[in-house]
C-alpha cells in the first residue's frame, strides 16, 4: 500500500511533529491547534488536534462544525509516485469530537481498516479529490491533509466506500481491482458513489451529528462531478439527484 512504513518510536517524535503540522495547518487555517502528548508506550505517539473552519470556508453549520481529533500514530508512511512523493501518519486509533459528540474511527470503519493522513496525493489515482479508499492490504482510508472540518465529511464518505467493500465477496473485489475501463468504472459509480454517501449519512444520523446539511451539500457537489464525467464519456448513468429528477419528469 505504501512504499515505506517506519515504526514510531522516540527517534521519530520530531518527524511526526513536522508532518502533523504540515497536514493539519495551512495559511487558511492558522487557528488550528496541534498538541503532542507524551506516552509511556514508545510504539505510538498521541496527537491532539483542533480543526476550525477558515474565514472564507462555506459551511452551513460553521459555528458548530469544529472538530477535535485525537490520534495514536503508529507509523510514518511514505508514498512515491510519478509526480513526487508524500509523507503521512498512519493511525490505528482515532477519535473525532464534533460539537461535543465523540465518534471513534474504529467504531464506524470495518475491522482492520486503517486511517492514513497524507501531505499530498497521487493525481493519477485520486484526481482532485481529497480522499481515497484503498482496498489493498486490509484497506485504508487515505485523506489528503485535514486542515478543514470538511475533511471529516470526506472521511465519512471514504468509510462509506470501505463499508461497501466489506460486503463484497472476493470475486467481486478482484473484478474491481482489475477494472481499467473508465466507462465501466463510471457506470459502477451510479451505485458505488451513492451507496458510499448513504453510508456517510447513516453514520451522521446514528451519532446525531449537527452537520447533516453540510454532508448533503457536499454529497450533491460530488455526485454532480461524477455525473458530468459520465455524461462526457457518453455513459448512461443516473448518478446525481438532479439527473434522477429530470429523468422522472421526462
Amino acid at each position: 500500500m505504501f512504499n515505506q512504513e517506519e515504526n514510531i518510536g522516540e527517534s521519530h517524535a520530531e518527524s511526526t511533529k513536522i508532518i502533523a503540522n504540515e497536514i493539519f495547518i495551512n495559511s487558511n487555517h492558522m487557528e488550528n491547534v496541534v498538541d503532542f502528548k507524551s506516552t509511556e508506550n514508545s510504539e505510538t505517539i498521541k496527537v491532539k488536534i483542533l480543526v476550525k473552519p477558515g474565514e472564507k470556508e462555506e459551511l452551513q453549520h460553521k459555528n458548530k462544525f469544529v472538530v477535535e481529533i485525537n490520534i495514536n500514530v503508529t507509523y510514518i508512511v511514505k508514498q512515491i509516485f510519478k509526480d513526487g512523493s508524500s509523507e503521512g501518519l498512519l493511525c490505528r486509533e482515532a477519535s473525532f469530537v464534533v460539537n461535543g459528540i465523540e465518534v471513534r474511527f474504529e467504531d464506524i470503519a470495518p475491522k482492520g481498516v486503517d486511517l492514513c493522513i497524507l501531505s499530498k496525493y497521487d493525481t493519477s489515482l485520486a484526481g482532485e479529490e481529497n480522499g481515497l479508499y484503498n482496498p489493498n492490504d486490509g484497506g485504508s482510508v487515505n485523506l489528503i491533509n485535514f486542515y478543514s472540518p470538511g475533511s471529516f465529511i470526506t472521511m465519512l464518505h471514504e468509510i462509506g466506500h470501505a463499508l461497501e467493500d466489506a460486503n463484497r465477496n472476493e470475486g467481486e473485489k478482484e473484478i474491481l481491482r482489475l477494472a481499467k475501463d473508465e466507462r465501466a468504472i463510471m457506470q459502477r459509480s451510479e451505485v458505488d458513489e451513492r451507496n458510499a454517501w448513504a453510508n456517510a449519512l447513516r453514520i451522521a444520523k446514528k451519532y446525531e451529528l449537527p452537520i447533516m446539511g453540510d454532508i448533503k451539500r457536499e454529497m450533491e457537489r460530488c455526485l454532480e462531478i461524477y455525473q458530468k464525467k459520465a455524461d462526457e464519456l457518453g455513459v448512461r448513468a443516473k448518478i446525481s439527484n438532479k439527473k434522477r429528477k429530470n429523468d422522472r419528469k421526462n
